[in-house]
């Protein structure tokens, strides 16, 4: 088994991928466990950017109590707002793939991260991602100042 096993394990094709991923994210944003579970593969092994490895549980407890305070407080959510994604090559079923996450711009209101879909040494999928950071109402507000110091400190050990 890899040292890593993504979200996406198993997916057929990169547009599964994107699918997964935004499955993924409105399970955070809504702070749904269950749906956590059925997307991550029980193998499931998030690895940070120091080579820090999290299993699945730990994972998901994480995610949730981080993004719990903001959201309770109806302090504003991330939803995406755009993505550009370009499909190099199909995974197929039973790849272990890897999807890496780097920070590329921190704004005010929102956050820019490129992500690769990796096959072994083989790039399938690169995506620039969007993420704005809005309102109980959906308009644009600055991000918590602890997350973009977060952001901050993911991008400084990329």
């Amino acid at each position: 088994m890899s040292p890593s096993k993504s979200v996406a394990s198993g997916a057929n094709r990169a547009e599964d991928l994107v699918r997964v991923s935004t499955r993924l994210l409105e399970a955070i944003v809504r702070r749904d466990a269950s749906a956590l579970e059925e997307l991550l593969d029980p193998e499931f092994v998030h690895l940070n950017g120091n080579g820090v490895r999290t299993p699945r549980a730990e994972f998901i407890a994480s995610v949730l109590s981080s993004t719990y305070t903001v959201l309770e407080a109806g302090n504003g959510a991330y939803y995406v707002a755009e993505a550009s994604i370009r499909y190099l090559r199909p995974a197929r079923l039973a790849d272990d793939l890897v999807v890496v996450s780097t920070i590329e711009d921190i704004r005010a209101a929102s956050v820019v991260i490129q992500q690769r879909v990796i096959r072994g040494d083989e790039l399938l999928t690169e995506a620039r991602v969007t993420a704005a950071f809005l309102d109980a109402n959906g308009r644009p507000q600055r991000q918590p100042k602890e997350w973009i110091e977060k952001f901050k400190q993911i991008a400084d050990r990329q």
